[in-house]
């Protein structure tokens, strides 16, 4: 019968291994503090003069109890050193202190990159619009739209459902909910799948910047010359008009006479031959449409 010897540790070795693994978990967990605080405008804030917890997270929105651990793992090299010739004890107690703290950094760190992407999101819904209200179709339709703020522009994450199955839908930017509609910027298209749901994304300025503006009369593209909606070969002028509301059309009258909707078409697509407007944001007042509550 064979025996296995089993190797003996080295504790001083393995002290020393998890020790320089909590200080290495801790430093690397540190550098998304520092990101956490850089992105909430945390060190901005402080550059000015010293504060409190209350008074900083008065300034910066932000919750003062996790501010006060926040600024707590601030100070350097917490958890980090030791003195030389303690006691092993003393050594293990302070390697567990140095795994809480890492550990508490993980947590914090998760919440507020957690609160700080919560806090550039903007979700809202879309309702049936009034042409399917009106003509009782479309029972079901529903959209949810979240817009996140990347700085310079927007990224416009769209879901519809509700809808008929596989069929192509439209999405504009509008300046007013429902009819006339007004000035409206094409986005792009959104197909629905099997069970009536579609996603769609967009990036862009989708904010309370986005306008649409003329300072004067020009020659345009005579691409679609076709009844009924040809193109224009003058643009109007006009001063700046904001736009913040969307909406979605059926691609085809067709598509929505197949489900049961008017077959009235409307310039709402790429060769202005679409169909009735199924979704919009008719829900939020006409001159305070949702895209104006993105700063």
């Amino acid at each position: 019968m064979s025996t296995t010897q089993v190797p003996t540790i080295d504790r001083n070795k393995l002290n020393a291994f998890i020790a320089q693994s909590v200080t290495d978990l801790g430093a690397a967990v540190h550098t998304g503090m520092v990101v956490i605080g850089e992105k909430l405008g945390l060190y901005k804030a402080l550059a000015g003069s010293p504060m409190t917890a209350a008074q900083l997270a008065a300034q910066t929105k932000t919750d003062e109890r996790y501010l006060g651990k926040w600024l707590t793992l601030q100070w350097p090299g917490v958890g980090c050193w030791s003195r030389s010739g303690n006691k092993n004890r003393k050594r293990l107690q302070q390697r567990r202190y140095q795994f809480s703290i890492a550990m508490r950094m993980i947590g914090l760190g998760l919440t507020l990159v957690t609160a700080a992407a919560a806090a550039e999101n903007t979700t809202f819904p879309m309702v049936r619009s009034s042409a399917p209200m009106t003509a009782g179709c479309l029972p079901s339709a529903f959209g949810r739209v979240t817009i996140n703020s990347l700085g310079p522009v927007e990224s416009l994450h769209v879901e519809i459902s509700g809808l008929p199955p596989n069929t192509d839908f439209d999405l504009f930017v509008i300046q007013l909910p429902d009819k006339p509609f007004g000035l409206s910027w094409y986005q792009g298209d959104i197909l629905t799948n099997s069970t009536g749901t579609g996603v769609g994304d967009f990036v862009g300025r989708f904010s309370i910047e986005t306008f649409i503006v003329a300072p004067g009369v020009g020659p345009a593209p005579d691409e679609f010359p076709s009844a009924p909606f040809p193109d224009a070969t003058m643009n109007p002028a006009t001063n700046p008009i904001q736009t913040y509301h969307l909406g979605v059309w059926f691609n085809s009258p067709v598509a929505a006479a197949a489900a049961g909707c008017p077959n009235t078409v409307t310039p709402f697509n790429g060769t202005h031959n679409a169909g009735i407007q199924a979704l919009s944001t008719r829900n939020f007042p006409e001159l305070a449409g949702p895209l104006s509550r993105i700063k």
